[in-house]
């Protein structure tokens, strides 16, 4: 696979995809709260398994976004009655390209990345997250203490968690989240 432009790996790295398990999938979707009335964004979708999973278990819109033309095309091929897009993420953040305008009416989000490339995102990520888009993260996660202060909810051992913005002082780091 190619290299994500902007994420500046060492010399030789290419971004490899990693799936995530679909024994995840019922985590993801009650962690971010999804039902009939939401949309659900996979961002780095791959090929489209977490997509099709997660919107069955809730019943949800959901798409899927890979910077990657080959992935978005796997996807397409696996799943044809699922929404795929190529698009870059930093670009969807300033409200140009999928879905329908930037992130227009996505209600959360799921990002199974690499440390690099959310260090690369984290900024449009958090501001994303302030601006009410709740997102999920599996393994590797975003730090600091702004991230720290938006982190309600996890599941697997902390292994899957949930970011979102609240204006409860009561809310943030969960006792055992690392």
């Amino acid at each position: 696979l190619e290299r994500l432009e902007d994420e500046v790996p060492p010399d030789g790295c290419i971004v490899p995809v990693v799936h995530t398990p679909d024994c995840m999938f019922d985590s993801i979707a009650r962690l971010a709260r999804l039902d009939a009335n939401t949309t659900f964004l996979d961002l780095g979708c791959g090929d489209g398994r977490v997509v099709d999973g997660v919107t069955t278990i809730a019943g949800c819109r959901g798409i899927g976004v890979d910077i990657r033309m080959e992935c978005v095309e796997a996807a397409r091929e696996r799943f044809p009655e699922r929404a795929f897009h190529q698009a870059d993420f930093c670009a969807m953040v300033e409200g140009a390209g999928p879905p329908p305008i930037g992130l227009e009416g996505v209600d959360a989000c799921y990002a199974h990345l690499l440390p690099t490339t959310f260090a690369v995102l984290d900024k449009r990520l958090l501001e994303a997250v302030q601006r009410g888009l709740r997102l999920v993260t599996f393994c590797s996660h975003p730090s600091g203490a702004a991230w720290d202060a938006c982190q309600t909810g996890s599941d697997c051992f902390g292994m899957v968690r949930l970011y979102e913005a609240s204006d409860d002082p009561t809310r943030g780091r969960l006792p055992g989240g690392a």
